[in-house]
């Protein structure tokens, strides 16, 4: 299998950074993830997600969040 693989965003919740159709180049290469870093993964609800990384606990726990000023809460 290939580390890189190419995606089409689909979806606004990372704009400005990240429009609605671009393409990004994701690697199964692992490096430690610090805030700010954009990360693609998988969730029960949908096959494939990319976010920003906001925290990454000591325990290994990631929280990650949208860009989209519109949808950002708090």
């Amino acid at each position: 299998m290939w580390p890189f693989r190419i995606i089409r965003l689909k979806g606004q919740s990372m704009e400005p950074d990240l429009a609605d159709g671009d393409f990004v180049v994701t690697s199964r290469l692992f490096w430690r993830l610090k805030p700010g870093d954009n990360i693609v993964f998988s969730h029960e609800c949908y096959p494939i997600m990319v976010k920003r990384v906001v925290e990454v606990a000591s325990n290994g726990d990631v929280w990650v969040r949208g860009n989209h000023p519109a949808k950002l809460v708090g």
